[in-house]
């Protein structure tokens, strides 16, 4: 099949896959999108349709589609163009671009498309870093307002700026070594595909935290650190919902449980923990990741000025 024949799958669970040159990619896709299928507003644009003939086993095209050779740079103008104009966000639609670039380079890498047969597509670095999580008091506030057996969720993630769902929800105690006092979450469990570990001997709150959920889980035979009353593990759509819910009552919403990590990321730092350290405690991979949840706020200017102002002094005494 030559490369003028190529397609765009179509997203949809009920439609058989076509054998082309972006199939064997679209699997490595993952960590430019949540899924590794496109998004249904790209495949709508882009895709084809085929269905299997119950009867004959001969597949039967429903809609041709594009060929990948004819998705050029000003089709995909025309692409981001159409999502802007429907109300969409840049930075929505923009991950759709990158899922197809990223899809058309590993064709590329394959040798089952040439350099010159797909489109050029820029994007932009997203626009979407936070500058607002709760104060202390405001923390303090909406774990009151939340069942007991999710303020410990609260308190770990703040103390190890680690992400609720992906980090500490599924904490196991096999990742929990008494001895050397230390969390370590696996390799496959973690964004950047390396271990992350955080000691938490030298926290005594952090241990006392541990201790009481092994007790727990101890009386229930749970595997999960963070669990329910009965023991099973807590879904993350519950956490988020109750989170919701206790923000609403402490009144302090618009707080999102992942401002936990920046408020982690702020702590470390205020402590005096290097950047390079915080990174290796939080799973940040680059600076550029980090400095997105590394907020400094007026307060953090202040002590910056008021150390100037004593360094001055002591200059001008001496």
């Amino acid at each position: 099949m030559g490369a003028a024949s190529f397609f765009l799958p179509y997203s949809s669970s009920s439609i058989s896959w076509n054998t082309s040159a972006l199939r064997c990619s679209i699997a490595c896709t993952i960590k430019n999108r949540g899924d590794a299928t496109p998004s249904r507003a790209l495949a709508d644009h882009f895709g084809y349709v085929e269905h299997l003939d119950a009867e004959t086993d001969a597949v039967v095209v429903d809609r041709a589609g594009w060929r990948v050779v004819d998705i050029t740079t000003e089709r995909v103008a025309e692409f981001l163009a159409g999502r802007r104009a429907g109300g969409v966000k840049l930075d929505t639609a923009q991950a759709d671009l990158r899922w197809l670039r990223h899809a058309c380079n590993l064709a590329v890498e394959a040798k089952r498309l040439t350099r010159d047969q797909v489109p050029t597509i820029k994007t932009h670095d997203p626009q979407n870093v936070r500058t607002n999580f709760p104060e202390p008091e405001q923390l303090a506030a909406i774990i009151a307002a939340l069942p007991e057996y999710l303020r410990g969720v609260v308190a770990f993630a703040v103390t190890t700026a680690w992400r609720v769902k992906s980090m500490v929800l599924p904490l196991r105690w096999q990742h929990v070594d008494w001895k050397r006092q230390l969390v370590t979450l696996p390799a496959d469990l973690s964004k950047n595909k390396k271990p992350v570990k955080f000691p938490f001997g030298p926290l005594p709150d952090l241990k006392r935290l541990l201790e009481r959920q092994l007790a727990s889980a101890e009386h229930h035979a749970s595997d999960h650190v963070f669990h329910r009353p009965d023991g099973r593990a807590i879904d993350y759509k519950l956490m988020r919902t109750a989170w919701k819910a206790a923000c609403r009552k402490a009144k302090c919403q618009g707080t999102w449980l992942h401002d936990l990590c920046r408020v982690g990321a702020r702590n470390l730092r205020r402590a005096g923990v290097s950047e390079s350290e915080v990174m290796k405690l939080g799973r940040w991979k680059t600076p550029s990741m980090f400095h997105r949840y590394d907020i400094i706020d007026e307060q953090d200017l202040n002590n910056s000025v008021a150390k100037l102002a004593a360094a001055l002094e002591t200059t001008q005494q001496q």
